[in-house]
């Protein structure tokens, strides 16, 4: 029996020698893929019959496909409750998978003296604030605004960047590590990790760029992101939050900040530091990369 070729996206999302002892191999070439899978945030209609690892929520109408006609594919992996036969979830343990926790990149800074409370935010401001909510994705982007602007209002330090704001650094050649320099540099003391939408088991790589530079997270998002991230290692923002109204409490946030002791600053961000560290974020990413792997082998083989 010949082996299978497997064309993938994003290859390092997969495991090639649990692959390859299944008798599937890697290919480059599209055309000569017996199968193919797209790790992607894109349009995948043209791509009938596909497996498909969809690496975003439903957050706009051109990439409601998979969420909401997953049979017209092959296999769909994805965020949110599956509903349909060929329908599994992408991640068990979204806060190292498929968005890894990088651990390399910790920063602990020997001074952490607070400064001016200056928040710092990258994310778009324009989005899919006029579609629907879909299969339970609460969409997060006219609230994600409405933050940066209330803490505009009430004269909190900002350092903002993203499409549609006056720093758009989005297209540069390394926008995470873009993101990571300025909070690392920018004497900034806030990472306020935001995500585009509130979904089951969607945790993006936001909430670990802030992590990674030093600074206590602010976090709207996973309202399940206590159970993979001890609430005492950020600032938890969902219970400021209304799911329906799509309310958020700015005066509740921007008391939090200017009241917060400098011993309160420094415990959040010694308890960051020991979770990342005790953890074991990078063997629980390659036990989540195994897990989807296999069941990429028991769907094609």
């Amino acid at each position: 029996m010949r082996a299978l070729n497997l064309w993938s996206e994003v290859p390092a999302y997969l495991d090639w020698d649990l692959l390859g002892a299944a008798g599937v191999v890697r290919t480059q070439a599209l055309p000569e893929a017996d199968h193919r899978i797209y790790f992607t945030n894109g349009m995948v209609d043209a791509e009938l019959g596909a497996l498909v690892a969809y690496v975003e929520p439903c957050i706009g109408h051109w990439n409601h496909a998979p969420y909401v006609t997953p049979e017209r594919f092959h296999t769909v992996w994805m965020f949110g409750t599956p509903w349909a036969p060929n329908q599994f979830e992408i991640t068990t343990d979204p806060v190292v998978f498929p968005y890894g926790p990088e651990t390399h990149q910790d920063i602990r800074r020997d001074i952490t003296t607070l400064r001016e409370r200056r928040v710092y935010y990258a994310g778009m401001r324009l989005g899919f604030t006029q579609d629907p909510d879909v299969q339970g994705c609460t969409k997060l982007y006219a609230t994600r605004n409405a933050v940066v602007e209330g803490l505009r209002a009430a004269g909190i330090p900002t350092t903002i960047e993203g499409i549609g704001w006056e720093r758009e650094s989005r297209d540069d050649p390394d926008w995470d590590e873009r993101k990571r320099e300025v909070m690392r540099y920018g004497k900034v003391d806030f990472a306020l990790c935001m995500e585009n939408s509130q979904f089951r088991n969607y945790v993006s790589e936001k909430i670990h760029h802030g992590f990674q530079s030093g600074l206590v997270v602010l976090y709207l998002g996973n309202l399940c992101i206590h159970e993979w991230v001890p609430e005492g290692a950020f600032v938890n923002l969902n219970p400021l939050f209304n799911p329906t109204t799509k309310a958020f409490n700015h005066a509740a946030l921007v008391d939090r900040l200017r009241s917060m002791t400098q011993a309160e600053y420094d415990d959040i961000l010694h308890a960051a530091w020991r979770w990342r560290r005790e953890a074991k974020l990078e063997e629980r990413c390659l036990a989540q990369r195994r897990r989807l792997t296999n069941m990429i082998i028991e769907r094609i083989v």
